[in-house]
């Protein structure tokens, strides 16, 4: 984590109490978190089927959001991915034990130094 947080980007993370429907999941969070207009690419973690990459894309476009390259990916294949990965399970711990101190401080770490930028909380 000390390696991870000197490298430059911001996180904007999506918590689900009950992370079941997952294409669902994908839907909302693009709602909310994908604001910016001019996107490069986006990396999801979890090879899908080229229809799915199609219609997450779609879904950006109809938000009036360009992407010029959306793929699904194993995350052995992209450090990036791996990166986020290594965040998701660090938030997780946070919020599934918050009173444990080792996620606390690098969540609180990552929230100081605006690495953390946005948190979503959703219910059932």
């Amino acid at each position: 984590m000390s390696r991870i947080s000197r490298l430059d980007f911001n996180a904007k993370v999506a918590v689900f109490k009950n992370p079941v429907k997952q294409d669902k999941m994908l839907e909302i969070v693009f709602q909310h978190l994908i604001t910016e207009s001019n996107i490069r690419s986006i990396f999801l973690d979890g090879k899908k089927p080229k229809w799915y990459e199609l219609s997450l894309k779609k879904a950006l476009r109809d938000k009036g959001i360009s992407v010029k390259k959306l793929k699904t990916v194993n995350d052995k294949s992209q450090p990036g991915v791996q990166v986020a990965d290594c965040l998701a399970g660090l938030v997780r711990r946070y919020y599934d034990n918050q009173n444990e101190e080792n996620p606390k401080k690098w969540f609180e770490k990552l929230k100081r130094d605006k690495k953390l930028t946005m948190q979503l909380l959703f219910g059932e």
